[in-house]
């Protein structure tokens, strides 16, 4: 593997990240978009949390709320003002920000993997760079 293929290959993710980052600070707060389950989910994560059935069930919003339950449970260890109950309903916004951030941390984490493992399959870094470009095309980004 030539040692310009890891940059190249880097950029799409690096600007992804950049904008990614762009749209969070545009967000402000969550409980302002009627469209953004974001609130589902995360009181899907504190019912699971909880041992308690996670009430709104469908796909792809189940691994979506145990994901959110993982970094509700890790992010009130950096923020224990109070229970987790009383911590995450005082603090919406914080929990939604913390998911939010790790969502935007995975996606950058798995577009660069894809267009590597692409690359390393096809020998060819135009097609990595291809595959890369997918989340770019789709109209919510």
């Amino acid at each position: 593997m030539k040692k310009i293929s890891l940059p190249i290959l880097s950029l799409l993710p690096v600007v992804y990240l950049i904008l990614a980052i762009f749209q969070k600070s545009e967000i402000g707060y969550f409980h302002l978009f009627s469209t953004e389950p974001g609130y589902s989910y995360m009181f899907n994560g504190l019912n699971i949390a909880q041992f308690s059935f996670p009430w709104m069930v469908e796909h792809p919003g189940t691994p979506l709320s145990v994901l959110a339950f993982i970094v509700i449970k890790i992010a009130h260890l950096f923020h224990p003002h109070d229970t987790l109950v009383i911590d995450l309903f005082m603090n919406p916004e914080y929990f939604l920000h913390a998911i939010l951030s790790v969502l935007i941390a995975l996606d950058v984490v798995v577009l660069f993997l894809m267009g590597y493992l692409i690359y390393k399959t096809s020998r060819n870094i135009i097609t990595g760079l291809f595959f890369q470009l997918v989340p770019f095309t789709s109209f919510m980004v």
